[in-house]
């Protein structure tokens, strides 16, 4: 694979996921609780649905990272019950590779096991943030195999944001901690967004905390009714959540 297309491709979805994180308009909650919160608004990249999952977990940004990092012989198939195995297929350069995940079948059945063959990319921002970014294009099918049953996933991102917040951080890495701050609302008196966040940065602190950020966009295709993909993925994502903290707890602490 040309190294300068996959580096251009995967920036360009890196950069349009990351708009996905800012703006905030048409996002409409279909499932909340125990802190992880799922949302979805209208795809633009196909006729489906784009859906966004918010978590805070109780470990460093490190230690989350470790847990779901998209590397060969990683944690993620040990506790995640959504991906039955995880391949490098092509490694391009040390942050970006062409990868397979499997799943297993799913909604009773009714979602059959599948393979996701991406490229994906993992970005590492001034914030601290870190991100994984993933992308099928009609280039992947180069590294199709007979008996795969692959599928079509336009975008997804996965965002770790550290919550210990020093002086000095961005004021876009600041705004993720606005809904659990003790003192929301003495900071919203301020009414505008960026002093309102630069004030934040002096005042609050959360150690050992990490923001989770996941966006999904997949073509299950095949004749799914609609109703048990709206069900299964916001189910999916929010599940994802406690099992990741389970995860954390017991690689790390």
């Amino acid at each position: 694979m040309d190294v300068s297309w996959a580096t251009q491709e995967s920036e360009a979805v890196a950069e349009k996921v990351l708009r996905y994180r800012r703006d905030e308009s048409g996002w409409k909650k279909c499932r909340e609780g125990n802190g992880v919160s799922v949302s979805w608004r209208p795809s633009q990249e196909f006729p489906g649905n784009l859906y966004r999952g918010e978590g805070i977990l109780c470990g460093t940004l490190e230690e989350v990272w470790d847990c779901i990092k998209p590397v060969a012989g990683g944690l993620r198939e040990k506790w995640d019950v959504n991906v039955t195995s995880f391949e490098v297929v092509q490694s391009i350069t040390d942050m970006l590779c062409v990868s397979r995940t499997s799943t297993p079948s799913a909604a009773m059945k009714l979602i059959s096991p599948r393979d996701f063959v991406d490229l994906v990319l993992v970005k590492k921002y001034e914030d601290g943030t870190i991100s994984s970014n993933g992308d099928f294009t009609d280039l992947m099918n180069v590294f199709q195999q007979p008996t795969w049953n692959t599928h079509h996933v336009p975008q997804s991102q996965v965002l770790c944001e550290d919550l210990t917040i020093h002086a000095g951080a961005s004021v876009n890495h600041c705004q993720v901690g606005r809904e659990v701050c003790p003192l929301k609302d003495m900071l919203e008196q301020g009414g505008e967004e960026e002093p309102w966040a630069l004030r934040l940065e002096q005042v609050w602190r959360e150690p050992n905390k990490t923001k989770l950020v996941t966006f999904f966009q997949t073509d299950l295709s095949g004749y799914l009714p609609q109703s048990v993909v709206d069900s299964f993925f916001p189910r999916s994502m929010a599940e994802f959540y406690p099992n990741l903290q389970k995860a954390v707890r017991k690689f790390h602490h």
